[in-house]
């Protein structure tokens, strides 16, 4: 019985080692351009660091402004979920050395064509992007963070001037400003608090 119960637990210890494992090659940032079309072109963008928070950009087009979500991701049956608040969620098939996107079931998209991200530095990844987003400015143990409406995930932010620091604590209209492809490997500084509209409330 107690070769067994080793057996066992030796077992159980190799399955969460390659989980680790897996889960550490997974993190870093991922992002695509996809052209569907001379008028339609998304980019997309992911960032998964090590204690299983993301942040995901998307622009459905040139023409239109940046968003940013973020939450928490798991593995699951060898596939990537990400989830916030109920609000977003996402599969992603890990495939080589791309990420592709699956559809709302966590299965292959069938027609159209497959997004597929992979490791990247180029334009517009490299280049500082802005975001609105609305939401309220904190300080956590003397550090800077914005909370977006209807999440309870904080963004963390560079250090604030002395103006911004009299913002605190308040709901705003803001803009923020950011490199994608530098925000795993410089999360303390990679986001900073650009142009600020006004107050807001959160609906």
């Amino acid at each position: 019985m107690r070769d067994i119960r080793i057996l066992l637990y030796l077992s159980l210890l190799s399955l969460l080692l390659t989980a680790c494992g897996r889960h550490g090659t997974l993190t870093g940032f991922w992002g695509v351009e996809v052209q569907f079309s001379p008028h339609e072109t998304q980019h997309t963008g992911l960032v998964l660091f090590d204690d299983s928070t993301f942040y995901y950009f998307n622009r459905p087009n040139k023409e239109l402004p940046w968003s940013l979500k973020t939450g928490t991701w798991t593995m699951r049956s060898g596939k990537i979920y990400l989830a916030s608040d109920g609000f977003f969620n996402l599969w992603l098939q890990p495939k080589g050395n791309q990420l592709e996107i699956l559809d709302f079931e966590g299965d292959a998209v069938i027609s159209g064509k497959p997004v597929q991200l992979a490791r990247t530095s180029a334009a517009p990844w490299s280049d500082e992007i802005s975001v609105p987003m609305t939401g309220k400015l904190l300080l956590i143990e003397s550090e800077p963070y914005f909370l977006p409406c209807n999440t309870f995930h904080f963004i963390r932010l560079a250090p604030l001037t002395d103006q911004q620091l009299g913002l605190v604590n308040q709901s705003l209209s803001v803009m923020l400003s950011v490199v994608p492809a530098r925000v795993h490997t410089q999360k303390a500084e990679a986001i900073r608090l650009g142009g600020v509209f006004g107050p807001t409330e959160c609906r």
